[in-house]
């Protein structure tokens, strides 16, 4: 069975700027859940879902697809909508996004297509369990390495209409190992990626955003001349950062603890939006990644 493990399903807002406004109605993730599932259910029959911590894992029988949905996501985002309709706009258009996955016909891989990815420890562990479930087999492993804290380097490939995280088997195919498909990768990041422009978060205790990359602005903390650039371009020091969301990427150029704790704490304040990540702080030295204590409080 060919499995493919989609990154996200990108329908949803990224912030719910009216969260708490006059006339917003309170979430309801499980009734969200329900309407969800039985819409897609009826759009594609071979569908399974299963719910897990928050999320939905889907899987289409027959083409062997599989994706992940935040359905805490899409309830936040019915709840910021004043008006229920707009609520079934948002749960049709997720369903039509969905559909178009599940039914797609499977796309080829290239070592052009080649990216690195960070992932939490949280979505490795429902990946490996997932995979598990649907006894797939191990050449629908994915391809991923511990690097710090809860953070995972994960293979993917970039499509027109994705992202996949790229499995044992499909890695095999491209004839290349391990160490090579991760050149690769790192290779590909570099020449895509814009480069990035640090904006300021809060510029008095030295703490800015990276958002260039869009989907891919986190990736840019495993290119190590983009960090060098990060830190000529503001403060001079050593660039200690968080991946709170898979779109940006937050960091300071300062050692102190005043730079440390206001990071520490608009990473953990960042990571509740939408691809949410990971708060843990991290450096990478001569190579290697490696986590960051924050400051007490």
């Amino acid at each position: 069975m060919r499995l493919a493990v989609f990154l996200s399903l990108t329908l949803l807002s990224s912030a719910c700027s009216r969260c708490g406004a006059a006339g917003a109605r309170p979430r309801d993730t499980a009734d969200v859940q329900r309407r969800f599932t039985e819409r897609l259910v009826k759009a594609v029959p071979q569908a399974t879902v299963t719910p897990t911590n928050g999320k939905l894992f889907i899987h289409a029988l027959d083409g062997g697809h599989e994706l992940q949905l935040n359905v805490e996501n899409l309830a936040l985002l019915c709840a910021q909508e004043r008006e229920a309709e707009a609520c079934d706009v948002a749960i049709a258009r997720a369903v039509e996004n969905a559909q178009k996955i599940l039914t797609a016909v499977p796309q080829a891989h290239s070592a052009e297509c080649l990216r690195l990815v960070l992932k939490s420890q949280e979505t490795i562990d429902g990946i490996a369990q997932m995979i598990r479930d649907r006894d797939a087999g191990p050449d629908n492993a994915v391809l991923s390495r511990p690097l710090a804290a809860d953070l995972h380097a994960v293979l993917a490939c970039d499509h027109p209409d994705g992202i996949s995280l790229l499995t044992r088997g499909q890695a095999r195919s491209l004839g290349l190992d391990d160490a090579a498909l991760t050149a690769r990768a790192l290779e590909n990041l570099a020449a895509t990626l814009p480069a990035p422009k640090p904006e300021p978060v809060d510029a008095a205790r030295g703490v800015y955003v990276v958002r260039e990359g869009a989907e891919y602005a986190s990736s840019q903390a495993f290119l190590p001349q983009r960090l060098d650039a990060l830190s000529r371009a503001v403060d001079g020091g050593v660039v200690t950062f968080a991946v709170p969301t898979r779109d940006t990427l937050v960091f300071t150029a300062r050692e102190d603890p005043v730079a440390l704790g206001a990071l520490a704490e608009i990473a953990r304040g960042s990571i509740a939006q939408a691809y949410g990540l990971s708060a843990a702080l991290v450096r990478v030295v001569d190579g290697g990644w490696q986590g960051v204590a924050a400051p007490s409080p």
